[in-house]
């Protein structure tokens, strides 16, 4: 639930798979994935699902139906993702800190766990599957809370800031190395390639609050300044100036951004001019990058100085402006994201409709921008598999996946995830906007298709907010349907022109002939198999298949593809 609305159940993990006990009269959701062969012979298949249970006198069929394209689907990388990751969150979930907390949050710690082995363990699946979906943006904290302790597990700092007894500075990067380390085995970044970026919060943390031990007083220090103020100046050019070298040391200078999060411009502006100010021998400073929560600017002097920029959804509402923006960074060589959060709607909370996240990933084509941007990945909760509630965010905004249970970690906290409907339709956004974008660039394409499918997929309507309990949702049925329905169009248009450069691309005339003599003899194979041997199911699906052969094997026409 929200935190101010009441508790409800929502079908929100996709679990595993496996025999599941139905209570009378009630209802049981069931996520099906079929996964596609790269080198599947292009055609339409068509297949059944048979669902069973005991004292079922007769299993359900489900039928679905496949149309395979003879083009391989485009690498997701075609829209740029940026989906945060919260390392402390997942080590205090599965240590079991938190159960009581203070005021809605838990300063429990663990320092000696973190960035261990065992800590990456429990990660090593999830973050292998976010580069599966084109992820190669990577989060680091470099100071302590930069967000104010907004999640329910603290954010440390991955850099420990000490002030010597005689005023300088000293900076210790052992769980920032091993955090990096860690992405760059993942496959999240590949420095030596110039593939990804690192984002270090936050130069502007939300209470300008820096921590640090200091030597002469024996103890943490916490001072707050202004950004630009000279007490602040102080602190931030000797870590700028350590920290640069030390990125160069390890060869990943090129993809490290000194980053900002929702801001004003009367703290980013002299946060630029400081970034901007520390330089190496060449003359380059750290790449920048800013969380927007406003308009898109009209005059791009101040956001040219920013390198990645993403601006929030509920600041899009000029749809020209956002997309002369993109286009202008665009040919900059600069990167624009859209990204939604807490309050936006359509978004990812547990009460969104799945769908809404799947019109998300199409609307960054309507804005123009290069792709998308969302907190977060795995910012979890204490009881994530039971009252997800927290104190100031939709449930769900902070997780597109969950953690298995903790009590099924072993000792060498070797662990998986669970994945949920939001994040699969966010995946076939991911998926279907790098189709289109695929086609947009064709060159089997005619300019009249192109324009055909880029009527459509810029300008999809987007569907006004309400609130439920607190809870950012559709304001209407009419609205909530609106998500479904452009996305439908969008998905109809590419597919169009899919069918069309495919057949232009790699044309597939059936041979005169195809060699059918392993489908005869496996045909004769199967014809001696008894009926009594089989489970009456089993011997169903059997007789299906081996109808289907025969009439591929009777076909004069056939294709070697089918006949195979």
């Amino acid at each position: 639930r929200n935190a101010q609305g009441q508790t409800k159940n929502y079908p929100d993990v996709i679990y595993k798979g496996g025999k599941k006990d139905i209570d009378a009269q009630d209802v049981q959701f069931a996520w099906v994935n079929i996964a596609i062969p790269k080198d599947t012979a292009a055609g339409n298949y068509t297949g059944t699902i048979t669902v069973s249970a005991d004292e079922l006198d007769k299993p359900f069929e489900l039928t679905y139906n496949i149309e395979v394209l003879n083009l391989v689907q485009p690498a997701p990388e075609a829209t740029e993702l940026q989906v945060w990751q919260h390392p402390f969150s997942v080590a205090n979930y599965y240590l079991g800190l938190g159960e009581n907390p203070s005021g809605g949050i838990t300063n429990e710690v663990r320092e000696d766990f973190y960035f261990t082995e065992k800590h990456f363990n429990l990660m090593r699946d999830s973050i292998k599957e976010y580069v599966s979906i084109g992820g190669h943006d990577v989060v680091a904290n470099v100071v302590e809370e930069a967000w104010n302790h907004q999640s329910y597990y603290n954010d440390l700092s991955m850099v420990k800031w000490t002030k010597k007894a005689d005023g300088t500075w000293e900076f210790d990067y052992d769980w920032y190395d091993a955090w990096i380390n860690f992405m760059i085995e993942c496959k999240v970044l590949d420095p030596a390639n110039g593939i990804g970026q690192i984002k270090c919060y936050s130069i502007v943390p939300w209470n300008n609050q820096i921590a640090y031990y200091d030597e002469a007083q024996g103890k943490v220090v916490k001072e707050s300044h202004n950004p630009g103020t000279a007490k602040w100046k102080e602190m931030w050019e000797p870590f700028l100036k350590d920290f640069m070298e030390h990125s160069k040391k390890m060869g990943w200078f090129d993809i490290t951004y000194i980053s900002m999060d929702e801001r004003g411009l009367d703290q980013l502006e002299p946060a630029v001019e400081m970034i901007e100010s520390v330089k190496d021998e060449d003359g380059n400073h750290f790449k920048i990058s800013s969380a927007l929560n406003y308009a898109a600017p009209e005059y791009y002097e101040f956001t040219d100085r920013i390198d990645d920029i993403s601006i929030n959804l509920g600041n899009t509402g000029n749809v020209q402006q956002m997309n002369d923006l993109s286009d202008h960074r665009r040919d900059l060589g600069l990167t624009t994201t859209m990204y939604t959060c807490t309050g936006d709607y359509p978004s990812n909370f547990m009460i969104s409709d799945p769908g809404d996240n799947y019109w998300d990933i199409w609307y960054t084509m309507t804005l123009g921008t290069d792709g998308y941007m969302r907190w977060a990945w795995d910012n979890y909760v204490y009881d994530m598999h039971g009252d997800a509630t927290y104190r100031y965010w939709e449930p769900g905004d902070g997780w597109f996946i969950y953690p298995i249970e903790r009590e099924a970690v072993g000792e060498d906290f070797n662990a998986s995830f669970y994945s949920t409907p939001r994040y699969e339709l966010f995946k076939q956004g991911i998926r279907d906007v790098a189709k289109a974008k695929y086609l947009l660039n064709s060159e089997s394409a005619t300019a009249e298709e192109k324009t055909e499918l880029t009527d459509v997929v810029e300008h999809l309507a987007k569907p006004q907010k309400g609130t439920y309990q607190g809870s950012a949702v559709a304001a209407s049925e009419k609205d909530r349907m609106l998500v479904h329905s452009e996305t439908e169009r969008a998905l109809d248009a590419t597919n169009a022109l899919a069918r069309n450069v495919a057949e232009r691309e790699n044309p597939n005339p059936k041979p005169e002939s195809a060699d059918k003599t392993a489908l005869n003899a496996a045909i004769k194979d199967a014809e001696a198999l008894k009926k009594e041997d089989y489970t009456a199911e089993s011997w169903k699906a059997f007789e299906t298949a081996l109808n289907a052969a025969k009439e591929t094997a009777a076909d004069k026409d056939a294709a070697q593809t089918e006949v195979d």
